[in-house]
């Protein structure tokens, strides 16, 4: 063999190594990518189901909170009414007060003509 004919087929050779080197490299690559890109897939995954489970969990809370407005609209009274109540009540008892004070002093009269 000539020393021309060496060279190229050492040129090829060393060619080839380093196409197969930049292969091995970048097959590595692509491989270490893909698993980074199916492990952040499954991380997706596990996010996905925890915002579902959020999710219903704020649905359960916004029934809940719904009914328990309900409950607060039904079973407690508003400030107006309350203090509307109270003037009432208290007008009420005033007028029994009046009427009380007239009965004993209508069972004094009797006492006071003897």
């Amino acid at each position: 063999m000539e020393w021309s004919a060496i060279a190229a087929l050492a040129g090829m050779s060393g060619a080839a190594i380093a196409a197969l080197g930049f292969w091995l490299n970048f097959s590595e690559r692509v491989s270490k990518a893909n698993a980074r890109a199916q492990a952040a897939e499954a991380e997706a995954q596990k996010a996905m189901e925890a915002a579902k489970a959020a999710g219903i969990k704020v649905e359960a809370l916004a029934t809940a909170f719904g009914i328990y407005r309900e409950q607060v609209a039904r079973e407690y009274v508003s400030y107006d009414r309350m203090k509307e109540f109270v003037q009432r009540l208290s007008d009420e008892i005033g007028q029994v007060r009046v009427r009380f004070d007239r009965f004993l002093e209508r069972q004094r009269e009797p006492e006071r003509s003897d």
